[in-house]
């Protein structure tokens, strides 16, 4: 793992800080319960708009849990996704 970004309690994550963290991958992969979206962030990075829609939650905070993996961030959780990533 390359770096487990905190979002929850004393360390919330607002846009722009979410935002930043994209900056640092090639893709992110968001699971909002059965719901899974992947952008090729590097290639062709939606506009900031729709990433923090993405992102964050309904409080304006970043999403938990968010992990940078690699090339990868990873935010929400989806068994699958977890697998293809710490396996692959």
């Amino acid at each position: 793992m390359k770096e487990l970004v905190k979002a929850s309690g004393k360390n919330v994550r607002k846009r722009d800080e979410a935002l930043e963290l994209v900056d640092k991958v090639d893709s992110l992969v968001v699971a909002k319960g059965r719901k899974l979206d992947r952008f090729d962030v590097k290639n062709e990075r939606p506009d900031d708009n729709v990433l923090a829609e993405h992102l964050l939650g309904r409080t304006g905070n970043m999403r938990a849990p968010a992990l940078l993996v690699g090339n990868v961030m990873l935010v929400g959780f989806n068994a699958d996704v977890y697998t293809e990533v710490f396996e692959g």
